[in-house]
């Protein structure tokens, strides 16, 4: 073994939240460019707008069930 399992999933845990926290940056940055009216002004067509806001939405989504299965995982190992 190049690393003990224990190490291993340091690195993974680490990983997934540097993703999350990253991701999780880009969509909140996302939500409060064009939530306000000003910002659903900037698109032209309003269905790309909710498409858009549906996929911030998502996106948001999985990053807490990303954080909270991180969480879970170390609170019963």
């Amino acid at each position: 073994m190049i690393v003990s399992q224990l190490h291993f999933m340091y690195f993974v845990t680490f990983a997934s939240l540097l993703i999350c926290a990253i991701w999780g940056a880009r969509e909140v940055y996302l939500l409060v460019k064009y939530l306000p009216r000003r910002g659903r002004a900037q698109w032209k067509d309003p269905r790309q707008w909710r498409d858009q806001m549906f996929g911030s939405i998502v996106g948001v989504v999985i990053i807490i069930v990303g954080i909270i299965g991180v969480i879970r995982f170390w609170t019963r190992y």
